[in-house]
């Protein structure tokens, strides 16, 4: 039984302007469902709109850290009150990043701080986007004290890979996994217990091995599992399978 679940995609983008409708009726085909994951108010209406023409598709409304100086008050107040509605299953993309800096640093954690708390008021789990920031993101996240989310794309060393563990978070991994010069993010993925696991692609971007360079496809999902299932040395199947759980239990999905 296929039960392969993408965690993060961002279908919105302009780099399925062509063929998108193709690709939404491929993905209910090859998945068992996926989540298209806001970065900012228009992305996330975006995100909505799809959810309510496919029925395997939810969403999730949030302001990406590269977005943050871009946002008024209004807007941020429009992004909340997406949350709400009935296929939005996390509030997210939120967090911080210190790598490249799109946002002035205060700003990010302002901004992240605001989702957080609004998450927590609505008991919402969070989709969270950290790169060389995480010193900064325990500060917030234990000052809000809410621990329910994901930590997408994992890049965090060894050490946060136990700390995101012992506050309670997922950890989702993509295309990383598969590159032959990432031992880091199997060394770290392989610490992660096997129930706080998700399955993501982020795409368009990081296409995983063997379709490294491509524009990447949620369904494309699959070659993620294979790799999983290689390194914790289990069939695919029950990989998938573990990941589909995990998903389930995360975004409350029925």
């Amino acid at each position: 039984m296929n039960t392969l679940f993408d965690t993060h995609s961002h279908l919105y983008d302009e780099k399925y302007q062509e063929d998108r409708e193709d690709i939404l009726s491929e993905c209910t085909q090859k998945l068992k469902g996926w989540i298209n994951v806001g970065a900012d108010l228009k992305s996330s209406i975006a995100c909505k709109s799809i959810s309510e023409n496919h029925p395997s598709s939810y969403f999730s409304s949030g302001i990406h850290p590269h977005d943050a100086k871009d946002h008024s008050f209004e807007e941020l107040q429009q992004v909340f009150d997406l949350l709400d509605h009935k296929q939005c299953i996390a509030s997210g993309e939120m967090g911080l990043d210190f790598f490249y800096d799109f946002s002035p640093r205060d700003i990010q954690k302002e901004i992240f701080k605001e989702q957080l708390k609004i998450a927590k008021q609505k008991n919402m789990p969070c989709i969270i986007h950290v790169r060389e920031a995480f010193e900064d993101f325990y500060k917030v996240i234990d000052e809000v004290a809410y621990y329910n989310g994901v930590i997408h794309c994992f890049t965090g060393s060894l050490n946060d890979a136990k700390e995101i563990t012992q506050r309670g978070f997922y950890a989702g991994f993509g295309g990383l996994l598969t590159f032959k010069n990432t031992q880091d993010i199997r060394d770290a993925f392989m610490m992660i217990p096997d129930n706080k696991i998700l399955l993501e692609t982020d795409s368009p971007y990081m296409a995983p091995v063997p379709k490294r360079g491509k524009r990447n496809l949620p369904y494309y999902v699959e070659h993620i599992n294979l790799k999983m299932a290689e390194l914790k040395n289990i069939s695919p199947q029950e990989m998938m399978n573990q990941t589909y759980q995990n998903a389930k239990n995360l975004f409350s999905i029925n």
